[in-house]
C-alpha cells in the first residue's frame, strides 16, 4: 500500500520522502504527544508527524523578529534607512556596522537567529516547553538541553533531544 506520508513530502513531486526526513517524522511520532511543541530542521516535517513545531521556517522567522524589534524600537521610517546597515536587526543603537547593499540575506538570518531566536529556545528548553528537538542542533544550545535532563533518541538516520517527562 505504500508510506502513509504525503508523497510531496519532504520536497519533490511524487518523488516520496527521503529515508531521513521520513525517520525524523517517524521519530516525531513515535517519542512525542499530538499537543507536544517540537524544533525541527524544516517545519514540514512537524507538519506531517501531526505536531505543532515551536519555531516557523529557520530563514524567515530570525529575519521576521528582528524585523519587528528593528520596527518596534525605531519606527517604520528609521528601520527602513537601515536597510544596508549591519547584520543583526533590533540590536542596540551603536552596534550595527555599515554593509555593502547585497550581501546581507545570510548574514542577517545568522546574527538574527543568535540575537531574538536561539535564547528564545533555550529559554523554552530550560522550562522544559519542547518535547522532542531533531538534529541538527547549534551547539551552543548543548549545555543547556544538558542541564535540563534531555536525552538522545534515534530512529534510523533520525536523531534528536528528548525531554525528560514529569513523574
Amino acid at each position: 500500500m505504500g508510506s502513509p506520508r504525503p508523497a510531496w513530502f519532504p520536497h519533490g513531486f511524487g518523488g516520496g520522502a527521503p529515508t531521513l526526513a521520513r525517520d525524523q517524522a517517524e521519530l516525531l511520532g513515535e517519542q512525542s504527544g499530538e499537543s507536544d511543541l517540537v524544533l525541527c530542521p524544516m517545519p514540514a516535517i512537524a507538519l506531517v508527524a501531526g505536531r505543532r513545531s515551536f519555531l516557523g521556517e529557520a530563514e524567515l522567522e530570525p529575519l521576521a523578529r528582528g524585523l519587528l524589534k528593528e520596527v518596534r524600537g525605531r519606527g517604520l521610517l528609521a528601520a527602513w534607512r537601515r536597510r544596508h546597515e549591519g547584520a543583526a536587526l533590533g540590536a542596540a543603537p551603536g552596534t550595527l556596522q555599515p554593509q555593502p547593499a547585497g550581501s546581507l540575506f545570510w548574514e542577517r538570518v545568522t546574527a538574527n537567529t543568535l540575537l531574538h531566536v536561539l535564547p528564545r529556545v533555550a529559554d523554552a528548553i530550560h522550562a522544559r516547553e519542547i518535547a522532542l528537538l531533531l538534529e541538527p542542533l547549534p551547539d551552543a544550545l548543548r549545555p543547556a538541553l544538558s542541564e535540563a535532563g534531555y536525552t538522545e533518541v534515534r530512529r534510523g538516520a533520525a536523531a534528536g533531544q528528548l525531554c525528560p517527562r514529569a513523574p
